[in-house]
């Protein structure tokens, strides 16, 4: 009914829309516009059911627990992140094991995404002389000498850094940057040698062991799936993990490659580029158009109706403090008001003091997909008899993946309307539907998946 009143523009009723959800008001007492809207805002007002954003959880040391697993899905986790940057396929393949025993022993329609995030062609530092735990300080105005000398790959130091990409005495040149640790480091390139770099520090700190490198304005040679890519996206495809979160993804090739290497038995496994360099920001929207989703390009992605996920850094401070800083609040709440899908978190779980403090704080459903990229205010209930296609269904936004596993009945109607009916006990339950309220259902006419031609409004009994 607001959305046919005259003279309203299409950010108030937004407005309306939200605000109606958030709180049950009488239409005269809406905000009038965006100003009015943020006056009324009260902390004291409960959170709105159910949450519209997913949360992506790293599985670490910290938390890879049954027990802690069980009261971070309570809390909240909608993905498991496994990090193939470390760890053995032993090891993950325990932490796969241990999230589906918390999902089992939680019980109900609860499902549980799992992401295999791939190493990627990335360019990183060797280990220090000190080992894995050590760090040194590299100091402003100093110099360092990068090389690939092999000798160095477990021997670095503050003067001599080693580098793991053989090729980069070929594409750097004097006057080049050489961003290290997500770029709190930068290095700035004064000659380059047979097999050395010689650089000045310009932002120095703390550098730890094996941390990645960047190399602003170069393009690289590196190729789009290397050989460990290759090893843990077969162990993936045989674990059954969900989705795939690509790294260094480059171009939209890299991404075709990556489904190549999944192969037949892979094929529903979503993959999810992440854009982490300038070559694969030149090429931005060829991978929004391949991917099934992209971490970061929020506009772009909400514009392509794909999923996003924003990460790195969210709540980096709940490392080691139990309480987040007001510019991270600020940052994830603006994350959700951009449109980002999903918000992940990376060391705050995996090997942070406050993991549980953190949280607190073509089978693909394209009709839940459809309906998401429009970022309704409103929760939208996707009830599927695959389980696989509930868990990738978390990366979207607004929608609620119900697992529906009883038999299919010979006649459509009855089981389409056995199925709504589960979907609106599913809301019952958690509190965002009532008795009389209308609800929009959206279904096909016929059973199998591309028949999707059917509106109805019906009402909750």
């Amino acid at each position: 009914v607001l959305a046919l009143k005259k003279g309203r523009s299409a950010q108030q009723q937004r407005f309306e829309y939200s605000f109606c959800f958030r709180q049950e008001v009488k239409p005269d007492e809406l905000p009038r516009n965006r100003l009015d809207h943020l006056c009324r805002l009260d902390i004291r007002d409960p959170p709105q059911s159910p949450r519209r954003t997913g949360i992506i959880c790293t599985i670490g040391p910290s938390c890879r627990s049954v027990e802690m697993l069980k009261q971070m899905i309570t809390c909240g986790m909608n993905i498991a992140r496994l990090n193939f940057s470390h760890g053995s396929h032993e090891y993950h393949g325990g932490t796969i094991k241990n999230v589906r025993q918390a999902v089992e022993q939680l019980g109900g329609s609860l499902q549980i995404g799992i992401a295999l995030d791939t190493k990627g062609p990335e360019i990183r530092t060797g280990l220090l002389a000190g080992g894995a735990t050590a760090e040194v300080e590299l100091v402003k105005g100093k110099s360092i000498t990068l090389t690939i000398d092999d000798k160095y790959k477990e021997a670095s130091t503050a003067e001599t850094l080693y580098l793991d990409y053989k090729n980069i005495v070929k594409v750097v040149k004097k006057g080049s940057r050489v961003y290290v640790d997500d770029g709190l480091i930068s290095l700035a390139v004064n000659d380059v040698k047979d097999s050395t770099i010689e650089c000045t520090i310009e932002n120095g700190g703390m550098l730890g062991s094996r941390k990645g490198v960047n190399l602003p304005g170069t393009n690289v040679d590196l190729p789009a799936v290397s050989e460990k890519d290759i090893k843990d996206l077969k162990f993936g495809v045989e674990q059954g993990v969900d989705m795939i979160f690509a790294s260094f993804i480059r171009d939209a090739e890299g991404v075709r490659e990556m489904r190549k290497v999944l192969g037949e038995k892979g094929k529903n496994i979503k993959i999810i580029a992440k854009i982490e360099n300038q070559q694969g920001m030149q090429n931005a929207d060829e991978i929004v158009a391949e991917a099934d989703g992209v971490m970061m390009l929020i506009a772009k992605c909400n514009r392509a109706g794909k999923p996003c996920v924003c990460a790195t850094q969210m709540l980096e401070s709940m490392t080691k403090k139990p309480r987040p800083t007001r510019a991270e609040a600020s940052d994830v709440a603006n994350a959700v008001l951009d449109g980002a899908d999903c918000v992940m978190l990376s060391g705050e779980t995996a090997k942070g003091d406050y993991p549980l403090d953190t949280l607190l704080e073509n089978l693909f459903s394209r009709t839940a997909v459809s309906c998401s990229r429009y970022k309704t205010p409103f929760p939208i209930v996707a009830v599927c008899r695959h389980a696989e296609v509930c868990r990738q269904l978390n990366l979207c936004r607004s929608v609620e993946p119900v697992f529906y596993n009883k038999p299919r009945q010979n006649d459509y109607s009855a089981d389409s309307d056995s199925r709504i009916q589960h979907g609106i006990e599913y809301g019952k339950e958690k509190g965002f539907i009532n008795r009389g309220d209308f609800i929009v259902t959206v279904c096909g006419s016929t059973f199998g998946s591309g028949y999707t031609n059917t509106v109805r409004i019906v009402t909750a009994a």
